[in-house]
This record gives structure tokens, C-alpha cells and sequence, in this order.
């Protein structure tokens, strides 16, 4: 008996709504409950653990350590925390070092065709865990995290939590018993925010790159959340087996690898990949708001989340420290499908096998619409139509969840930076989904009392099989999320269509588990991941699984009737405006600049919240663009005004030698700051650079031809950096040199903007990246 009415038959039922309903219920609640369990993390441990066990509560005392303040390449702070580095590792007995390197990198800017050049001093801490004997001939284990900061932020989840794990990793194997079989290598990077130059600096310079066996790289892009693996080296494929016992907790999938290889984001882990070493990248990106912020603190760090990145750390470091490396360095080097099970198991299997599984996914659903079609006289033009029905919640409730995400978001001031809420973002999520089965079961009610909720469910999977055809070749790495529910689908349908009972209520499971179990955890991933301001996506993957689900509402909605969709759309509403709703605490930024023009005595305030630049002292209407005298090509934009000029040394560029031949001209610069800025840039205006040098390390690639070339130098040493320019002597050549100090001047701020400690400085990010800072520039005309 099945629990769908025959078409000939509506509003008749052959088999017990109850029992039919219930067990849809039943299979929808667990589902779901499965899939958000699958994002859980381990209970922090605490002091008391085993000595060769990880703590979080020992490891967090590193972390305050760590975080007292912001620490940017070349800070006091920066040489601090790189001295308490060596004391704590030393004193666990290993071998320690600082390797220091001067790196120029070229890369690319966010703007298309923009190139951006970095030059930098930076110091590697390096510390090896003796493995046993013959193990310094064989490759190591490396353990990656960076330990700089950005200027805004003290950076206690971004980086010190990864820092203070491999540290209390680091503390556990030193004190096990014996010896694993290959050397552990703890690599604490310089230089990650500003490029990831100090990763560049070990994998190019140091003596053991050539013994780099398997690279493991921890990072973060918030506070809160479990530590996700969501990139793979290369030749990742043979390590997959020390992944899938490395924590008792854990969710990845090679969609996070598809996905992120075509951003323009990197970590340290890009380093190592573009090398060719195997190995994992982690990262927790729950509670994005702390982000590159002042709130960044040690207060803002989860227990549970440093516990994920060291039960990851210290699992995998036993695991791969006894593994033959070799052996995984030399691994074939394919594409592999992997994804968690909500039993934690691991599923892996080669990316080739993807468009054969496509093919026969789309073979099994075709038969299982041919015997619904021939055994349950399926109507295949209502099919067709329930196709194009189920796009019709799809695209409202969308379009309805962007709106209202974006706009009524945009009051919240965090919005500005990070397009998305410090508090009450897990409420209007809810919403979302609320909203959407909402708006699918309406649809499911409708078609049912049609009498062909059948054809509706049948007619919705066809938005499953063509994203998959037309994915399979180009991204086979995440073919698994539509191949495995679709084809679960296809035999669920036949036999809810064909079975007795026994049998239509396990194909209500099939067509219940892959759908919400794969795809459900997505849901909460794509809002965290892409923010609320891209809040169409996380309601897209919704609808996307409630079009699979059609079968389960429609039986729900059978018992029950409209008062189903009617109290979802209530809660809906309910869910979303309280999470729209403003915080009570919620935080105020000031994103605010001060740059000065030495050489006409001329001064800019600029601000990215208009209130600070339209007070008293700021005569006139604010203007908004681009600042192009202070920071050339750079396209943020900024509320600003000419304010009263400050008493400022500006930073020198002093020529110390210069020749010209063969239509060629060779300029050697000393630049230093007079106000003892550890950052600065230099402009090159309408110069075709044809190679450069930053302290006789030569510059990445070719000099450039663009008209606004520009090199940034950070840890700027008190007396001066030396960069020599060769450049096309085909006229004037003028050059500018501006340096940047932490804050802005005293009175520079208009009476009214609220006394200091009344905002937090704007984070790192977006037209953030330039403020909290005073700019000095100072140009040189060379005939």
C-alpha cells in the first residue's frame, strides 16, 4: 500500500495518515537532528586532564598571553609574543631557532589587474620535536600557525588560538613516552596577514623544506564554531585515512576545497600547497564579527573550539609522526571526493568516478519515473508543472530572505564592515528556514489536494539531476551532494509509489536522510560563511532540500492541512524579526583616517561613517570616493574633509645614488620614517619600473608597467630601508613616500564624535584596512 492518493482518487488516501504522517514527522525531526549534530565540537578539557592529553583550559593560558594587545610585524608587541614563542618551546626541550629573511612578493590585489608588492623583515620560529632514531633523515610532520596580528585587532582567535594549541600540542608529545618515528616540526609563520611571507620565507629558504612530509595548518576567521578541514594539499589523497581517526568530532567536505580554490582568499597553507606537500587546512569561521576586531579578545575565545583545533593537532601529530611519509609525499596526486557521514565516518573515493555515478544517478531516476508512469499512471504533464511550481517558493522566499537581510541588517553598525550581525544571526536563520517549508509545504498541500502530490515530488527532483549533469565534469568534487540524495530520491519515490506501507515508510527515509543530512549542514555553513548580507544563499540550499522533500511534507500536510504552512510562515515571522531586531549592546566602530600632505601643508580626515567627518571642525558637506593623492590606485572609498593640518615629521626618502645609461635610470633610495612608523608605502608616479630590490632581495616577477606602481613595506627598521628602482628614463621621475602610525592626533577628531573608548576601532576589513591610522606623505621630484 502506498501513502499517496491515486490520481483518479483525490483526496483518498491507501494507507493510514497517521501512521504515514507520524513517520514522516519522525524521519524529518531525527534527520535534522542528525545534521546539526554533525557540526558539533568535543568538551574543552580541562586543567586537570592527563599530561599527554590536550587541554583547552591549559592552552587558553597561552592564548591571554598571547593576545594582551595587537601585534603587526615589527610591533613591540610582535617581538614579545615571539620571545615568550622560544621561551615555551625551549623549555619543552626542543630544538629552537628564529629564521629571519628579508621576502619582496608580488600578488595579486582584489581589484582585477592590480598588483600588489610587499617587502618585509620577517622572523620564523622554528622548533623540532626529535623523533626517533634516523628520523632527521626522513621526512617530518609540520604544524603550521601563524603568530602576527592585524594593528586593529589583538587577534586572540585569529591567530592565538592556533598558536596556543600547538603549543599545548607541542607540551603533550614532549612529555609522552619514547620517541615517535619522524621529527614533529613546529612552524609558528611571521607575515601571514600582510601575505603569508613568512611561510613563503621557510618553503623557498629553509633547510628543511626539502623534509616537509605532511603539512597541517591552523587558522580562523571568527570565535565561535568547530574547526572545519576545508583545504587539502595536492597529494592529499593517501593522508585521508589519518583524517578520518584524528577527532572524535569532525565535518569537511571537498566542496570546501572546490569552493575555496576559486576564491581569491589565502592562508600560509598556500604556500605549502603551491610546493606540492600533502596536508590539511582548518579554520573555525563561526562568530565572523570578532573578525579582525579590537573585541577579538581572549573573553571572546570558545573552549570548545580550541579543544577541535588541538584534538585535530595533537591526534594527527601521533598519527602522521609514526606514518611512512615518504610513502604520502609520493602519493599519486588525483582529486578526491570526501565527505562526513553523521556518524563521523569519512567517505572518500577518486573524483573520476563522479560523471559514471552522474550517469547511472540519472538512469536509476529516469526508471523510477518510468515505473511511476506506467504502475501509477504519473500525469507527466502535471509533472512537468510541479517542476516549475516548486521554483516558485524557491525564488520568493529568496528574494524575500535577501531583502530583508541586507536591508534591515544595514542598520546594524557591524553591518558596514562585516554584512552581518554580532548577535541574534542564528534566529533569523531559523526564519529562513521556517520560511521555506513554510512556502514548500503550502505547495505540497496544494498539489495534495489536487491529487497528485506524487507529481509534484517526482517533478521537483529534475532541479537535482540537471545541476548535477552540468557539474559533474566541471566541479566533480562536490558532485557527492547531488548524486547520493537524488539517487536515494529516485528508489524512495518508486517505492513509496509501488510498496505496501513497510515499504512506502522506507521510501519516505530514503528520500529523507541524504537530502537533509548532506545538505543540511550546508545550510548553516553558507550563512556563517558568505554572511547575512548573501542571505539567498543559505535560502537557496533550503529550498534546495525541501524540493527533495516533497514526499514527507506532502504527507504531513495530507494529516494535517493548511494549519501546517500557516504556522510555519507565523514562526517565520517571528524567528526573523527577532533576529533582526537591534542588540541592546550593540557595538559602535569608528573607522576613521588622518593623512597628511607634508609638502602642501594640506590634511584629510576620513571616515567610513559620515557623523565623524560632519562636525565642527570639518567645514563643508563631507565628500565620498577614493582618496587617489594619499593612496594612489586604492579604490576605498571614504566619507572625508579637509581638516586643520598637524604638526607631523614626514618620512625620508633620501637618494643615494643614481645612474643612467642605455635609456635606463637606476635610483638607490634609503626610506626611513622620522616618526618611527613601522609601515609604509612607496609611490612611483607615471613610472614604467623595470626591476627593483628591497635590501638587495630582488623583487617577485617583473617591476610592472602600470602608472601607479607602489610597494609596500612593513617592519620598517628605525634606520631605513634601502630599495633600488630601475626605471625607463623617459622623463621626470617623481616618487612619494607615506608612513603610517597607529591612532590619529589629538584634536583631530570633531568636538561631538564621543569621548575615546565610546567606539571600537574599525576592523581590519574592506575600506577598514586603512583606518585607526595617521599618514604622512612626502614627495621627491628627480629630474
Amino acid at each position: 500500500m502506498s501513502p499517496w492518493p491515486a490520481p483518479a482518487a483525490a483526496g483518498q488516501t491507501l494507507a493510514p495518515l497517521g501512521a504515514t504522517a507520524g513517520a514522516a514527522a519522525a524521519l524529518l525531526g531525527a534527520a535534522a537532528l542528525l545534521a546539526a549534530g554533525m557540526l558539533r565540537r568535543p568538551e574543552a578539557a580541562c586543567e586537570a586532564a592527563p599530561g599527554d592529553a590536550f587541554s583547552a583550559e591549559r592552552a587558553l593560558r597561552h592564548v591571554r598571553e598571547i593576545a594582551r594587545a595587537p601585534r603587526p610585524l615589527g610591533s613591540a608587541e610582535h617581538r614579545r609574543v615571539r620571545a615568550h614563542l622560544v621561551r615555551e618551546l625551549t623549555g619543552l626541550g626542543l630544538t629552537c631557532e628564529v629564521q629571519r629573511a628579508t621576502v619582496v612578493d608580488e600578488q595579486e590585489g582584489m581589484r582585477p589587474g592590480a598588483t600588489v608588492r610587499i617587502a618585509a623583515d620577517v622572523a620564523n620560529v622554528v622548533a623540532v620535536l626529535p623523533g626517533a632514531e634516523g628520523a632527521s633523515r626522513r621526512p617530518a610532520v609540520v604544524l603550521v600557525a601563524h603568530y602576527d596580528s592585524v594593528p586593529a585587532s589583538p587577534g586572540a582567535n585569529d591567530n592565538a588560538v592556533a598558536v596556543a594549541a600547538l603549543l599545548e600540542t607541542a607540551r603533550a608529545l614532549a612529555g609522552s613516552r619514547g620517541k615517535l618515528a619522524n621529527d614533529v616540526v613546529f612552524l609558528f609563520t611571521d607575515a601571514e596577514e600582510i601575505g603569508q611571507l613568512g611561510a613563503r620565507a621557510f618553503v623557498e629558504r629553509h633547510d628543511l623544506r626539502e623534509r616537509i612530509g605532511v603539512v597541517l595548518n591552523f587558522e580562523a576567521r571568527g570565535s565561535r564554531g568547530p574547526a572545519l578541514m576545508f583545504e587539502t594539499g595536492r597529494n592529499a589523497r593517501a593522508a585521508y585515512r589519518h583524517l578520518e581517526r584524528a577527532a572524535a568530532h569532525q565535518y569537511t567536505s571537498s566542496l570546501f576545497r572546490e569552493v575555496y580554490k576559486r576564491m581569491p582568499n589565502a592562508t600560509d597553507f598556500s604556500a605549502f600547497e603551491r610546493a606540492g606537500a600533502p596536508g590539511f587546512n582548518f579554520a573555525h569561521i563561526g562568530g565572523y564579527t570578532h573578525y579582525h576586531s579590537a573585541s577579538d579578545t581572549p573573553e571572546a575565545v570558545e573552549p570548545q573550539t580550541l579543544q577541535h583545533h588541538g584534538s585535530y593537532a595533537l591526534t594527527l601529530a601521533r598519527r602522521l609522526g609514526e606514518a611512512d611519509l615518504a610513502a604520502l609525499r609520493g602519493a599519486e596526486g588525483e582529486e578526491t571526493v570526501f565527505f562526513t557521514l553523521p556518524t563521523g565516518r569519512l567517505v572518500r573515493y577518486p573524483a573520476r568516478w563522479t560523471v559514471p555515478l552522474a550517469v547511472a544517478t540519472a538512469v536509476v531516476w529516469l526508471a523510477a519515473l518510468a515505473l511511476l508512469v506506467r504502475g501509477r499512471g504519473l500525469d507527466a504533464g502535471i509533472t512537468a508543472l510541479g517542476a516549475a511550481a516548486a521554483l516558485l517558493p524557491t525564488a520568493a522566499v529568496a528574494l524575500a530572505a535577501q531583502t530583508a537581510g541586507a536591508r534591515l541588517g544595514a542598520r546594524r553598525p557591524e553591518f558596514a564592515y562585516y554584512g552581518h550581525p554580532s548577535r541574534f544571526g542564528g534566529l533569523f536563520l531559523s526564519g529562513i528556514v521556517a520560511a521555506n517549508l513554510a512556502a514548500h509545504t503550502l505547495l505540497a498541500w496544494a498539489f495534495g489536494r489536487a491529487g497528485h502530490p506524487l507529481e509534484l515530488a517526482a517533478g521537483a527532483t529534475v532541479w537535482w539531476l540537471l545541476p548535477m549533469l552540468l557539474t559533474a565534469r566541471a566541479a566533480p568534487c562536490l558532485g557527492y551532494l547531488l548524486s547520493w540524495p537524488l539517487l536515494g530520491c529516485a528508489a524512495g519515490l518508486a517505492l513509496i509509489g509501488h510498496g505496501p506501507l513497510p515499504a512506502a515508510l522506507a521510501g519516505l527515509a530514503l528520500v529523507t536522510a541524504g537530502p537533509v543530512c548532506l545538505m543540511g549542514p550546508l545550510v548553516a555553513l553558507t550563512y556563517t560563511a558568505l554572511s547575512q548580507r548573501l542571505s539567498a544563499v543559505p535560502s537557496l540550499v533550503t529550498s534546495w532540500v525541501c524540493m527533495a522533500l516533497y514526499a514527507p511534507l506532502g504527507a504531513l500536510t495530507a494529516a494535517l492541512g493548511r494549519p501546517l504552512p500557516a504556522a510555519l510562515a507565523v514562526a517565520a515571522l517571528a524567528l526573523a524579526a527577532a533576529g533582526l531586531r537591534p542588540g541592546r549592546d550593540r557595538a559602535r566602530y569608528r573607522g576613521v583616517l588622518y593623512a597628511l600632505d607634508a609638502d602642501r601643508g594640506r590634511a584629510v580626515l576620513a571616515s567610513v561613517e559620515p557623523e565623524t567627518v560632519a562636525g565642527p571642525g570639518t567645514p563643508g558637506a563631507p565628500e565620498h570616493g577614493p582618496l587617489p593623492e594619499f593612496f594612489g590606485a586604492e579604490d576605498r572609498r571614504y566619507f572625508h574633509a579637509e581638516t586643520a593640518p598637524a604638526e607631523l615629521a614626514a618620512p625620508a626618502a633620501v637618494v643615494t645614488r643614481a645612474d643612467a645609461s642605455a635609456g635606463r635610470r637606476t635610483v638607490t633610495l634609503c626610506l626611513a620614517s622620522r616618526r618611527g612608523a613601522a609601515e609604509a608605502v612607496l609611490f612611483l608616479d607615471g613610472a614604467r619600473v623595470l626591476h627593483y630590490e628591497v635590501d638587495g632581495c630582488p623583487g617577485a616577477g617583473r617591476g610592472g608597467e602600470d602608472d601607479n606602481w607602489s610597494l609596500w613595506l612593513y617592519g620598517l627598521p628605525a634606520e631605513g630601508r634601502t630599495v633600488t628602482v630601475t626605471v625607463a628614463d623617459d622623463g621626470p621621475l617623481r616618487l612619494r613616500l607615506m608612513d603610517r602610525t597607529d591612532g590619529v592626533p589629538p584634536g583631530a577628531l570633531p568636538p561631538g564624535d564621543g569621548p575615546p573608548g565610546t567606539a571600537l576601532p574599525a576592523p581590519a576589513l574592506g575600506s577598514g584596512m586603512l583606518c585607526n591610522a595617521t599618514w604622512v606623505s612626502a614627495s621627491t621630484a628627480l629630474a
